[in-house]
């Protein structure tokens, strides 16, 4: 069995002589999350997400004191819609905020991150068994990087989405949404991700066995974080 929710055991450093680093990483089937812990500096992003379903698909709000990276919809056929924001931790008690109109809510925590560089966005609607297409993207060698998916269906569960064959392809978190039909995603570099072009993957995704009635969706993004 797929467990609803997956995150990458411990935190991973990057290697000796770097500054920068993923400390954890957290989700939940809601507006608002719990932040995995931090502490002043840190950088917090949040990528707030809804179904693929027309009822309840309006686009998740931006919560005072976050800066907003991207806000994006999905494809034809597809009623999915996502805001990515971060913010920079002022303490290390901060709180993720409310993502109204979200159905699920990640958040990655880094130290030694300040920004957000490059960024690139796929998306498809009514695929059937398509694999997911992630798109490239032109980075720094020496940033970490992620990559988010979100899969889902008006009728048909997502469980599952491969991951991808090149970094970043580390596991950082998988979360199941039963009510909302979603299975959202993250991958990283482990640390600096060493070259300068993230390429095109394409990505399995298992679906229950249920009827499927044209509406299978997904969405995907590289996220570039600088120091």
């Amino acid at each position: 069995m797929i467990p609803a929710t997956r995150f990458r055991a411990g935190r991973r450093s990057v290697p000796s002589g770097e500054d920068a680093e993923f400390i954890g990483s957290a989700a939940a089937s809601a507006t608002s999350v719990t932040l995995p812990e931090h502490q002043a500096g840190d950088f917090l992003l949040i990528v707030a997400l809804t179904t693929f379903a027309s009822s309840g698909s309006v686009q998740p709000t931006l919560p005072a004191g976050w800066t907003q990276v991207r806000a994006d919809t999905g494809g034809i056929s597809s009623y999915g819609k996502a805001t990515i924001g971060y913010r920079i931790a002022a303490s290390g008690a901060e709180a993720s905020g409310t993502w109204t109109n979200a159905n699920t809510v990640i958040a990655v925590v880094c130290r030694g991150v300040t920004g957000i560089g490059a960024t690139s966005y796929a998306n498809a609607g009514n695929v059937g068994a398509t694999p997911l297409a992630r798109a490239a993207a032109t980075v720094n060698a020496s940033s970490l990087v992620l990559q988010v998916a979100h899969a889902g269906d008006w009728y048909v569960q997502a469980t599952d989405i491969a991951a991808p064959s090149t970094s970043p392809a580390t596991d950082l978190l998988a979360h199941t949404h039963t009510g909302a039909l979603t299975r959202t995603e993250v991958w990283d570099s482990g640390g600096p991700v060493g070259g300068t072009t993230i390429t095109a993957s394409s990505q399995a995704i298992t679906w229950s066995p249920n009827t499927d009635y044209g509406t299978r969706s997904w969405m995907t993004w590289i996220i570039e974080l600088t120091m």
